[in-house]
């Protein structure tokens, strides 16, 4: 008798969700959470890998955010659409629209290294033009 088939429905059921979770399309962050209600309310949040960063207990975390595993948030409707990215020296700003029937939110995610990532629902006029200019008639 195999592994498998002694594994009970519910946990291989639990199984395929997690890999279908893994290879859908979405925005990978580093952070311990999402407590923004906005992004929670368009995407579903999974965590994707393990902790990285400081774990030293008596650390201040002052030049540093302590260690958090990464995080993808699934649009729960709609296309995920890359649009780009800026680099400001060290900080790495990457730009997403999601399109949803006929509205699209834009989305703005900023990497600073050794702190967390940070995402933004942003203005549509914030997002650089030349990153647009591609998918023109």
């Amino acid at each position: 008798m195999s592994e498998q088939s002694i594994l009970p429905s519910d946990f291989k059921e639990r199984v395929r969700e997690a890999v279908v979770r893994l290879k859908m399309e979405g925005i990978i962050l580093w952070k311990p959470y999402v407590d923004d209600d906005e992004i929670t309310k368009e995407f579903d949040v999974s965590i994707v890998d393990r902790s990285v960063g400081c774990t030293e207990e008596t650390c201040d975390h002052s030049t540093h955010d302590p260690a958090s595993p990464s995080l993808k948030i699934i649009p729960r409707a709609g296309r995920l659409v890359y649009l780009g990215v800026l680099q400001y020296g060290p900080i790495r700003r990457t730009y997403y629209a999601l399109l949803t029937n006929n509205n699209t939110k834009y989305y703005e995610v900023v990497e600073e290294p050794n702190f967390y990532t940070k995402i933004f629902l942003i203005d549509p006029a914030a997002v650089p033009d030349f990153m647009l200019e591609s998918f023109g008639e």
